[in-house]
């Protein structure tokens, strides 16, 4: 889990990891769970590296989450 601060205060990603494909088709996220972010590259570590709280905040509201 990486709990971000500066620009970024209030994201938290969670990465889960499966042995196999079927625990990956059948994990259910545990509550607080907003958005899956897998397949985005605005959320590598490399582009987050770069990223200003304006985009983090942009590239958010297309899941439908809002920052403070």
């Amino acid at each position: 889990m990486d709990v971000f601060e500066g620009p970024l205060l209030g994201l938290v990603l969670a990465e889960a990891e499966f042995e196999n494909p079927e625990d990956e088709e059948t994990f259910v996220p545990p509550p607080g769970c907003v958005a899956e972010l897998t397949t985005d590259d605005h959320f590598t570590g490399g582009h987050l590296a770069r990223t200003d709280r304006e985009h983090l905040r942009a590239g958010l509201a297309e899941y439908g989450v809002a920052l403070p």
